[in-house]
């Protein structure tokens, strides 16, 4: 039972590290104080008590000492909350809860440039970011992310409209898998890629894609706008999308968006920036 448990609390460290990077030692102080604490009562009034007492420790982490202490490692959070001001939000509240919304403040300030030009600009739309960087430490991985390491990355969701032609989120809560896929005639990227053995490329689009919403159009006019603003920001010098997407919006002359690689994930269910 002892290895058992070990084996458990190893993993569940492992996972959290992987998934928030504060998450682990988080695990690692609730089980110390737990240990003290928490002794006596049954097992259901006992798991209950363990549970507030990891949340607490996570929110008292994660909310009040990483912010600080993020920024020697020179990395700010990104809105949480659109406003007039900044209109730009994480779309679901994991990003945020998981501390993977952390970037340089150069970065913040170029997305909240975007976001208000784009919310200044006809049509006004309102900018959905997904997974960002983690606050401390250049190099350690943002899990499944190759790149995202440094701070200076950040997710982008594209814009749709929904049946009615009105503006719309992306097709799922997760915002990544919702991929516009390619045309007849137009290169087919994760063919390619899939050929070439990189199984990984569409993975994610497999899995998710059932969970899209069927009434939710690509926004062609609208993303041209946004990946053209993006574009000409000083600040961004580079931008991955699918190849096929940027022909189809006319971006073929712009040298900052280009391809990512077969080694990464398909990138026609979002816009990857970066400094």
């Amino acid at each position: 039972m002892k290895i058992l448990s070990a084996i458990k609390s190893t993993v569940l460290f492992l996972l959290l590290t992987l998934v928030t990077q504060v998450g682990g030692v988080v695990y690692l102080c609730y089980k110390f104080i737990a240990a003290l604490t928490l002794k006596k009562g049954s097992a259901s009034t006992l798991f209950l008590k363990k549970l507030a007492l990891f949340l607490l420790l996570y929110v008292i982490v994660s909310f009040v000492v990483v912010p600080p202490i993020a920024k020697h490692f020179g990395r700010v959070p990104l809105q949480i909350i659109a406003n007039n001001k900044f209109p730009l939000q994480p779309r679901n509240l994991f990003y945020f809860v998981c501390n993977r919304h952390y970037v340089t403040p150069e970065l913040r300030s170029a997305a909240m440039q975007i976001a208000l030009d784009m919310r200044n600009n006809k049509p006004k739309v309102m900018l959905q970011y997904l997974d960002a960087c983690f606050p401390f430490k250049n190099g350690f991985p943002l899990f499944p992310h190759k790149s995202h390491d440094d701070g200076e990355k950040l997710d982008l969701c594209f814009l749709y409209k929904d049946g009615n032609g009105n503006r719309a989120n992306s097709p799922n809560f997760v915002g990544y898998g919702a991929c516009e896929l390619p045309r007849s005639g137009e290169k087919d990227q994760a063919a390619i890629c899939e050929k070439q053995g990189y199984w990984q490329y569409s993975l994610l689009q497999k899995i998710i894609s059932p969970l899209n919403a069927t009434d939710h159009v690509f926004d062609e006019v609208a993303n041209a706008k946004l990946l053209h603003r993006i574009a000409k920001h000083k600040s961004i010098r580079k931008i991955f999308i699918e190849p096929h997407l940027k022909t189809r919006l006319g971006l073929d002359d712009i040298d900052k968006i280009r391809f990512h690689g077969c080694g990464a994930v398909r990138h026609d269910d979002h816009i990857h920036i970066q400094l």
